[in-house]
Order: structure tokens, then C-alpha cells, then sequence
């Protein structure tokens, strides 16, 4: 059996929510409409976590977003693999991800 190693502790990504979260009340208010796109799949965890944090946000639509990263030796883009259902023009929107590709 491979070990697994462990690259945050529970208390780590705790601080790490906490200053997401943090950083959206310095910039959005809690009543103004806000859009959280949660980036498939392991996105989902860390965007249901912030938005644990930001239950007293009045108006928070979450959608999801599918998103993969291909390389060439060219370009490093995004490609957008599922597109969210809600509209995202002339609003507030943020993006939540586990992590970024280095």
C-alpha cells in the first residue's frame, strides 16, 4: 500500500478558508448579488467550506464551471470543458478551485 502524503493539515485549510472568505466580505458586500462558480470536482469542497463562511451573504447564486488544463509547448490556457448555466455579464463573480496548477 503507497502512503499518502499530507500537504496541508485540517487547521491549515481552515486559515485558508477563513482568509477567502475573509477577502470577499473586504470586497463584496453581504447584500449585494454574487455569483460563486465552484470549479468541477474537487472545487466543490473548498467552495461549500467559503460559502460556510458566508452564510449571512444574502444573495449568493452558486453554478458550477468545468475547467482543464491543456499544455503545448505554445500556450498554457484554460480550456472551459462545462459552461455555467447562469449568466455571468454585469456581476459580481467569484471563482473557487482547490488549487492551482503550477
Amino acid at each position: 500500500m503507497s502512503q499518502k502524503t499530507l500537504y496541508l493539515s485540517q487547521e491549515e485549510i481552515a486559515k485558508l478558508v477563513s482568509s477567502v472568505a475573509h477577502q470577499i466580505r473586504k470586497d463584496i458586500s453581504k447584500n449585494e448579488e454574487v455569483l460563486v462558480l465552484a470549479v468541477l470536482r474537487g472545487g466543490m469542497f473548498f467552495a461549500v467550506d467559503v460559502l460556510r463562511e458566508l452564510q449571512d451573504f444574502r444573495n449568493i447564486i452558486v453554478d458550477t464551471i468545468g475547467v482543464s488544463s491543456y499544455r503545448d509547448q505554445e500556450r498554457n490556457e484554460p480550456k472551459i470543458t462545462c459552461q455555467p448555466k447562469e449568466q455571468i455579464n454585469n456581476r459580481h463573480v467569484i471563482i473557487l478551485d482547490e488549487y492551482v496548477d503550477s
